[in-house]
């Protein structure tokens, strides 16, 4: 009887020495996982870039000169924004032809002025650096079914051989008087637009 209660107890040593070393590995094969879940979720993320100064946002957009892109203005004190940039993620790696880039504006309140944006989270989706559609609010369905609509145009868009294919977003001032006659435009009907006048 004692030789049979001898022979547990050993056995029960030795399976506690082997979990105890046994554990450490079990834990660096946790931390593994782990790991490679949230560089998963990291490299997904990164599809949207983040920018916090006008300057810095217009120049990656011209430099990379994409020929789609959505321009996401947030802010940080609208929960819908918060909800948007979720979904925009998702959107991101759904819509790979397209170039994400998001700006927050309350920490570069020019950004929206240049844009002519007044409300958040809005969406600006361009061609060949160009506007093409605007889309404001949370419903991020309709979204999508913009971009499907840009891309479309985009694929039936032919160029002549040695044209230029981009051009950088440029805003321009709208006039409904004569006060313009002097400078370089176009008259419409009564409304005189100042072409391509850059802001820096």
């Amino acid at each position: 009887y004692q030789r049979r209660v001898h022979g547990e107890f050993i056995k029960k040593m030795i399976a506690y020495k082997l979990a105890q070393r046994l554990k450490p590995l079990a834990l660096v094969g946790r931390n593994f996982f782990a790991t490679q879940a949230q560089s998963q979720t990291a490299q997904k993320a990164t599809r949207v870039q983040q920018f916090n100064e006008l300057a810095a946002f217009r120049s990656a957009i011209d430099n990379s000169q994409p020929r789609l892109h959505v321009m996401f203005f947030t802010a940080g004190w609208n929960p819908q924004c918060t909800k948007a940039e979720a979904e925009l993620d998702e959107i991101s790696n759904k819509h790979l032809d397209y170039e994400f880039y998001k700006i927050n504006s309350d920490v570069a309140p020019l950004a929206p002025k240049y844009y002519g944006v007044k409300y958040e989270p809005e969406f600006i989706v361009c061609c060949l650096g160009q506007e093409m559609i605007r889309h404001t609010g949370l419903n991020l369905k309709l979204l999508e079914y913009k971009l499907d609509r840009v891309e479309k145009h985009f694929r039936g868009i032919r160029f002549w051989e040695g044209t230029a294919q981009y051009e950088e977003f440029q805003t321009c001032l709208l006039y409904t008087s004569d006060a313009a006659d002097d400078l370089l435009c176009v008259d419409l009907g009564g409304r005189r637009i100042i072409k391509k006048k850059k802001i820096h």
